[in-house]
């Protein structure tokens, strides 16, 4: 599998030159440093403006869920995210497990859960991860614990993977033919991610996945 690659002479950083105004601020972090704060800066900005932006939105799935279920509409996921550290991954529950274990097995226990699955809404909470820093904008999508452990010795280079935030927007997926995508073939996708990261290469991630959720396309 040969993973689709970016133009590197797009996404290559200027070098700063001796003496020149960027290079003479030297207390502002560069390189690395300063695009991981960046990014989290937005990372905040955007969950925050999300999250008031369809809190009306988040309570309406909610309480459809408590009522389909009669539970606490939230399932939680452990998954492992950047370093390894392992956190609480947040969705609306639509059935008795959550959407992951509904998927392995087929199963959908109500009409609320279906809709909520096939409009995605059922990721609404993962705005919370999102302003938590669990997650981040554009990122690999965060794999499960079982998953992690399964695949981190066996697939070359996959330590990249665990260099970066997991996201809730990815590069993987912006080459998913259908709805899945082999898992294997997704791992090679976040690693080239991970090795290839820039802001700039996020900005198109995160353009090309809006534009492809607005219009509909598979």
């Amino acid at each position: 599998m040969q993973v689709p690659i970016v133009n590197n002479r797009n996404l290559a950083r200027p070098r700063k030159e001796p003496g020149s105004a960027a290079g003479a601020i030297g207390r502002l972090p560069s390189g690395p440093v300063r695009d991981e704060l960046i990014k989290r800066g937005l990372d905040i900005l955007a969950a925050l403006v999300a999250i008031i932006f369809v809190s009306p939105l988040l309570i309406v799935c909610g309480l459809c869920v408590w009522a389909a279920f009669g539970r606490w509409p939230f399932a939680r996921r452990v998954c492992v995210g950047q370093y390894g550290r392992q956190f609480h991954l947040l969705t609306f529950r639509i059935g008795k497990e959550s959407r992951i274990a509904n998927e392995l097995s087929g199963i959908r226990e109500s009409r609320v859960g279906q809709a909520l699955a096939l409009s995605n809404l059922d990721r609404l909470p993962e705005l919370l991860n999102l302003l938590r820093g669990d997650l981040s904008l554009v990122g690999p999508r965060p794999l499960s614990r079982d998953d992690h452990q399964y695949y981190a010795g066996r697939i070359p280079d996959y330590i990249h993977r665990e260099q970066v935030r997991p996201g809730i927007f990815g590069w993987a997926q912006l080459h998913e033919q259908g709805t899945h995508m082999d898992i294997r073939r997704q791992i090679q996708f976040d690693i080239w991610y991970a090795q290839n990261l820039t802001l700039r290469l996020d900005l198109k991630i995160l353009r090309l996945s809006l534009r492809r959720a607005f219009s509909g396309q598979d």
